[in-house]
């Protein structure tokens, strides 16, 4: 869960973005629409996009830096650019597209449930959105430092017998 949420954070955050200072301005005459519409003619509707270069998030990411004129957080940090690389390409493709080669799964899940630090994915999600508010002068928010709006106080461990947790019989 903390994959692919932390990576839907960092996608809503870029869609947004991306939608307010590259889409909605696409039409406009400064360098960055002009590059848009050369590089990408084709494309009328947002969700063309998908079929582009820019479907790819890192890709956004790097066109709005690009557009609002902030540093590209590949060269400000590369150790947090490969980190959500690592979050985007390795794990998150693999719990999206999983491939049944118990090869794959096992160094995948290993490396994810073994060797990832709890909470890893959160800090670049984190760090990633806080790379806009810094580069745009502001202080980042609060939420992005800890939790403002949830009180855990606990998990429940619920043990059943195997059939109820693996399904029926030849499933």
């Amino acid at each position: 869960m903390s994959i692919i949420y932390s990576y839907l954070a960092i996608e809503a955050f870029t869609n947004y973005h991306f939608y307010r200072h590259i889409w909605a301005k696409r039409d406009t005459n400064d360098v960055i629409s002009q590059w848009f519409q050369a590089k990408f003619p084709r494309v009328k509707k947002l969700e063309d996009l998908k079929r582009t270069s820019l479907g790819v998030l890192g890709e956004r990411i790097k066109a709005i830096c690009r557009r609002l004129g902030y540093r590209q957080v590949h060269n400000v940090n590369p150790t947090l650019w490969q980190e959500f690389k690592e979050l985007v390409e390795d794990s998150r493709h693999f719990l999206i597209h999983p491939f049944p080669d118990p090869n794959v799964v096992q160094d995948k899940l290993g490396r994810i449930m073994a060797k990832t630090k709890a909470g890893e994915y959160v800090e670049v999600a984190c760090g990633m959105i806080r790379h806009f508010y810094q580069e745009n002068g502001q202080e980042p928010p609060l939420w992005l430092d800890h939790n403002l709006l949830f009180r855990f106080r606990g998990v429940d461990y619920l043990v059943g017998r195997n059939d109820d947790i693996e399904g029926p019989e030849g499933v």
